[in-house]
């Protein structure tokens, strides 16, 4: 008998060894089978933004590539750059094994899934000969000054709402191809003009209290409605308090297109955001 419960004993010794084995190591073999993955398989940024991919549980090297390096780039460290409007895979190799991401890039002003949000009033000086009125379109905050006959109109437009301010150099470099004869031409003809003859695009940078605005002013002769029409126009582009604003101003045939650019630049000293 007491063999027997000695034999008894060694059998529970022995499966109570075996459970707790069990339960010691399972938890070590579900780590080491941790799956492999990326963050996310599908990103949007916006054009000069920076986010960073992460291959999740991968110890040791891991090769990044981007599909089309003129629209996203990658570096070794997983970060990836929005360079132009369009669409990327950014893959990870690791131990011989492809991981991907679709990143779609686009520019701040194309971008709709963007908070728009409500600003103004926004205070500005301006001459008793022009009247004012606030409106939103499309989500966006629109101050306009017209005078009597609407022949000089001036607004204020919110472009865009930003995490951060943005430098003068990401706006230029934004926007800059806006400002060409092409698109220029291409703009007016969208909006009904036809024979259109650009006399002038011009751009520049224009000092402001704080910061620069990046300056574009185009002169044209065209057509509208089979009637010959002159105008001007001139806008402003600046970023301040994590907003980006387009200030523009245009000058029909019977406007002047120095007092609307005077105007303009009298308001750009002496507005007052709330």
């Amino acid at each position: 008998m007491k063999r027997r419960g000695c034999y008894l004993c060694v059998v529970l010794s022995v499966l109570l060894t075996i459970v707790v084995l069990t339960v010691t190591i399972l938890p070590a073999t579900a780590l080491a089978a941790a799956k492999v993955s990326l963050n996310t398989t599908e990103k949007k940024i916006q054009v000069g933004e920076i986010y960073r991919l992460k291959l999740m549980n991968a110890k040791g090297t891991v090769e990044w590539k981007s599909s089309d390096n003129k629209v996203a780039e990658v570096n070794e460290k997983g970060k990836v750059k929005g360079v132009a409007t369009g669409t990327a895979t950014i893959t990870a190799v690791y131990k011989k094994k492809n991981y991907s991401c679709t990143v779609t890039v686009k520019h701040p002003v194309e971008d709709d899934e963007m908070e728009n949000k409500k600003i103004g009033p926004v205070n500005i000086c301006y001459s008793k000969e022009l009247t004012t009125t606030a409106s939103e379109d499309k989500g966006k905050y629109i101050w306009t000054a017209k005078n009597s006959e609407a022949s000089e109109i001036i607004k204020l437009t919110i472009i865009y709402t930003a995490p951060q301010t943005m430098t003068y150099d990401f706006i230029e470099e934004q926007f800059s191809k806006e400002f060409t004869e092409d698109s220029a031409k291409a703009r007016f003809e969208k909006e009904g003009y036809s024979d259109v003859k650009l006399k002038r695009v011009k751009k520049a940078s224009y000092k402001l209290p704080s910061g620069k605005a990046l300056r574009a002013s185009a002169r044209i002769s065209a057509k509208k409605g089979g009637e010959e029409c002159q105008e001007e126009r001139v806008i402003y582009i600046f970023s301040k308090s994590n907003y980006l604003y387009a200030f523009s101003g245009q000058a029909l045939e019977d406007g002047s297109f120095s007092n609307v650019d005077k105007t303009i630049k009298e308001m750009l000293k002496t507005m007052i955001f709330l």
